[in-house]
């Protein structure tokens, strides 16, 4: 640990919905103490338009582990800071901002999937598992086959996600971490050259949050949680036929709980008109809603026989074949 705190600018993209990137960047924020870090949040209302996530930015400023900032105010302040920090994928608007304010400092990009298309998972149903540069010629169709939008919408979205990545190549100045290999490799076959750090564990959770209290063993609801944004990107258009596999493998029927919150309604809209009966889900808005909402969250992966398996079992079932 510094004996004096590492002074870190925060630049955040455009937020509109709480995510998981989100989340994770609140609680390095939330734990910074611990390391010696102290973030200064450049933030603005057109910026920030998430409600959920500007009064979590509120609270962590209440409990001095953070301080905002708003445009222009950098001119004024005497603080001299050690770095940037971009922790997104959507890192050229935030980057243009931390120029804006003259601050000079190393610039750190965090990158926890590719702008714009996410991965290239969908190419993957037509076998394609290390893509090359025929390949993003192919993705628009496929995503627009597997996705439901159409061909124009992916082609600038493909478009727009190599256009990003190839002006990161050019940007010698930052430092890129992504946040899976995954993304590492993605990065990759998309041309990125320049150095890049993957943590050995990009994610976890507060075991206190979800361990049952006092000894006590809730009854087992649940045969899984999915928790994400109802997004294509994050599997939720795949869940029917996933926990149809489950129901032949398990020989039974099977009920998961889905916790997440809509970002466009067409998806939702997607969702409820497919094979949703093969899913046989509990439906819980939670992600996005105000904290208190957070312990329904907590207990239903309490609740959630996946809880009380290790990963390992956990696939060796799903696995196994299926008649």
């Amino acid at each position: 640990m510094c004996p004096n705190p590492l002074e870190v600018a925060l630049f955040f993209p455009r937020i509109t919905v709480h995510s998981g990137g989100v989340e994770r960047t609140l609680k390095v924020i939330e734990y910074s103490d611990q390391v010696g870090i102290r973030f200064t949040a450049f933030i603005s209302p057109d910026v920030i338009r998430s409600p959920e996530v500007m009064r979590r930015l509120e609270s962590l400023t209440q409990s001095d582990r953070l301080r905002l900032r708003s445009p222009g105010s950098n001119r004024s302040d005497p603080v001299s800071y050690d770095a940037i920090l971009i922790p997104s994928e959507f890192w050229l608007p935030a980057l243009k901002r931390a120029r804006k304010e003259g601050i000079k400092a190393p610039v750190f990009i965090e990158f926890h999937q590719l702008p714009y298309i996410g991965t290239f998972d969908v190419l993957k149903t037509i076998g394609v598992d290390q893509p090359g540069t025929l390949d993003l010629f192919r993705l628009p169709f496929v995503a627009s086959k597997v996705l439901g939008d159409v061909v124009p919408f992916f082609a600038f979205q493909t478009f727009a996600c190599v256009s990003s990545v190839r002006s990161l190549s050019r940007f010698r100045d930052g430092h890129v971490m992504a946040v899976t290999g995954v993304t590492s490799k993605n990065l990759q076959a998309l041309g990125y050259d320049g150095r890049l750090f993957v943590p050995k564990v990009h994610v976890g959770i507060e075991p206190d949050s979800i361990r049952p209290t006092n000894g006590s063993k809730p009854e087992i609801q649940y045969d899984g949680v999915y928790v994400g944004r109802f997004h294509p990107h994050k599997g939720f258009l795949d869940l029917p036929r996933i926990v149809a596999r489950m129901k032949k493998a398990l020989g039974r029927k099977v009920n998961i709980a889905v916790c997440g919150s809509p970002q466009f309604p067409r998806h939702l809209a997607a969702f409820e008109t497919g094979n949703v009966e093969e899913l046989e889900a509990k439906l819980r808005e939670l992600l996005g809603l105000p904290p208190t909402d957070r312990e329904e969250l907590r207990a239903a992966v309490r609740r959630a026989v996946t809880a009380r398996w290790s990963w390992a079992s956990v696939a060796s079932r799903l696995l196994a074949p299926v008649a």
